[in-house]
């Protein structure tokens, strides 16, 4: 059957919602590939992640999400240029790409460019008990250039074809649905077997350690291998991650009032799609708040994909959607390093990215729009009281020519972006403070607004039981028995 789509641009404008991409890139030289993952052809993405988790090397899985007809969602091995993949692709030197084929038997039809690692994966599949077919036909054997496996630093890959009755077996009662599907423990002894013969064709992960031996009175023995961890010398960091500036080894612990780190963003005016990389200076850990305003519809979040965003509608009609999450480093699974977001129909629109350091990102907030409160034909509007920690706030207008607004003492301006002067378009003017409580006052417009919305979204911070004093909060101030305030 023909594909619908015949590149990624097309699926993504005709299907946007209807895959979810799971990809890391590590310092390996192979790559494991499941273009085809989810419900277009089950098991073989639960084969990549499997196998990639246990040797360390780089991923990349494009899973179908919807509830039936994943197959519209086939983009054929020679044209598939989702760009995350092609940059995974551009990392490696050895590939195995996983598909799915039909047919009840169990077999996996082993092809690619890569002739040596094919053999040594079939051998191993052999010496495991399965069936492998060393001869594919030209429609499965993965060897034209153009293929994704093959688009790798060598031009050679991997391709393993698996039968349909393989991949069933791989799941208990042959039942590869969803549910399944993202339950890791779902798997069969034939999986985990399966997987055992593919990483023991593969090289042993290599160390990045310095070599360090010993003298321990008769002869020279390998020392422990360790590695600093931020604050001692380990044998396990907790984390390492290339968070795009550094390898960073464990997240920051939070502090009471998380502090603020960049923001960027800006309007549009008939763009479906919206895309900002996070702002220079993120760092891993970081608390990241992402807003974005649209006119026609209610914004969709592509990107991070297993973050959930809050949307409500303004009385104007207007949509404003929130989403929050942690930075989990350029190439985490969570985050990645962009936030993107689709404006169904285009139409006039504004996306504000704002990051901040040391917060409480083990208690994301489920519901980041914690008060909003909306005014008519003003010029000035009362700014909602604190929440406590750090309180971002947001200024939401649509108007002709507003240009500044002017916060009150207490608040830090962080971030304003505006369309062009003469339509009415929507704004976003941004703020923030430590400690809770107080009423702030009152932000002056330097136009009179048709309409406005006043948003707050608290930044869960922790207590260090250190005593704090916040100028003007008294309500979040301690004062120790030996500091006095004159």
């Amino acid at each position: 059957m023909a594909d619908e789509y015949k590149n990624w641009q097309e699926l993504v404008a005709a299907e946007p919602d209807s895959f979810r991409i799971t990809y890391s890139i590590t310092d390996s030289d192979t790559s494991h590939i499941a273009i085809h993952a989810g419900g277009i052809e089950a098991g073989s993405g639960e084969i990549a992640k499997a196998v990639a988790a246990q040797t360390g090397h780089s991923l990349y899985c494009m899973e179908g999400t919807k509830s039936k007809d994943n197959a519209t969602l086939h983009i054929t091995s020679t044209n598939f240029d989702e760009p995350t993949c092609v940059k995974v692709q551009r990392t490696a030197t050895k590939t195995i790409s996983y598909h799915g084929y039909s047919g009840d038997e169990q077999v996996t039809h082993i092809g690619g460019l890569d002739h040596a690692l094919a053999q040594i994966v079939g051998r191993k599949l052999e010496a495991a008990g399965f069936a492998v077919d060393f001869n594919p036909g030209e429609d499965i054997a993965g060897a034209k250039e153009s293929n994704i496996a093959n688009r790798n630093k060598s031009g050679a890959g991997v391709q393993l074809e698996l039968s349909a009755g393989q991949r069933k077996a791989f799941f208990p009662n042959g039942n590869s649905g969803a549910v399944n599907r993202d339950d890791p423990s779902a798997r069969t002894e034939v999986f985990h077997r399966y997987v055992a013969a593919v990483v023991s064709a593969l090289p042993k992960p290599t160390s990045s350690y310095n070599r360090v031996k010993m003298w321990n009175g008769s002869k020279w023995v390998e020392g422990s291998k360790k590695i600093w961890d931020g604050s001692r010398w380990s044998t396990k960091p907790a984390v390492r991650v290339w968070d795009g500036q550094g390898w960073m080894f464990r997240y920051p612990d939070p502090i009471q009032y998380p502090s603020f780190v960049a923001a960027n963003g800006g309007p549009k005016e008939y763009l479906e799609y919206r895309t900002y990389k996070l702002p220079e200076g993120t760092r891993l850990g970081d608390f990241v708040v992402s807003v974005c305003v649209a006119k026609n519809d209610m914004p969709q979040l592509l990107n991070p994909s297993l973050s959930i965003p809050q949307a409500k509608q303004l009385a104007t009609g207007s949509w404003i959607s929130c989403v929050v999450f942690r930075y989990d480093g350029e190439w985490g699974l969570r985050s990645g390093d962009s936030v993107r977001w689709h404006i169904p129909g285009g139409g006039d629109s504004t996306v504000a990215n704002y990051v901040y350091r040391y917060a409480d990102t083990m208690n994301l907030p489920l519901t980041p729009l914690q008060v909003i409160k909306e005014y008519r034909n003003v010029y000035e509007v009362p700014m909602n009281s604190p929440l406590g920690n750090t309180s971002l706030f947001t200024i939401v207008s649509e108007s002709k020519n507003l240009s500044t607004v002017h916060f009150p003492e207490g608040l830090i301006s962080r971030h304003s972006s505006g369309g062009k002067f003469g339509e009415n378009q929507i704004r976003v003017h941004a703020a923030d403070t430590p400690g809770s409580g107080a009423n702030i006052g009152v932000a002056k417009l330097d136009t009179t607004v048709p309409a406005a919305a006043v948003v707050t979204i608290k930044i869960p911070g922790a207590d260090d039981g250190r005593p704090t004093w916040i100028l003007g909060d008294t309500a979040a101030s301690v004062l120790g028995k030996t500091t006095y305030l004159q």
